[in-house]
């Protein structure tokens, strides 16, 4: 991938553009060979502000080290072409990532 889009979701539907974009791509990479021991796999990096100040569609990201605390939901999804259409159900993730665990 050579972009990542800033969106936002209230329902089970098509994401939202958000108007400020705050996610930067920082590095991907994808390998689609399915003859090596890993399969296939795509790696992103990115990064984004923990408070981007835009309280309408992002979240604030807050220290979640403690275990009392939920990790943060995410979800991702991506595609062969530049247009937003329907990804199908092999090009999507829905997670929780806890941002501020230990390091491994």
């Amino acid at each position: 991938p050579d972009r990542v889009l800033d969106m936002h979701a209230t329902a089970y539907a098509t994401p939202q553009l958000d108007k400020q974009q705050d996610w930067t791509l920082i590095h991907s990479i994808v390998d689609d060979d399915n003859n090596n021991d890993n399969g296939s796999f795509l790696l992103v990096e990115v990064e984004r502000q923990l408070d981007t100040g835009d309280s309408q569609e992002d979240w604030v990201f807050s220290n979640d080290s403690d275990p009392i605390l939920l990790p943060s939901n995410v979800i991702a999804a991506w595609g062969d072409t530049p247009q937003l259409e329907y990804h199908g159900p092999d090009q999507r993730l829905q997670s929780s990532i806890r941002f501020f665990g230990d390091q491994v």
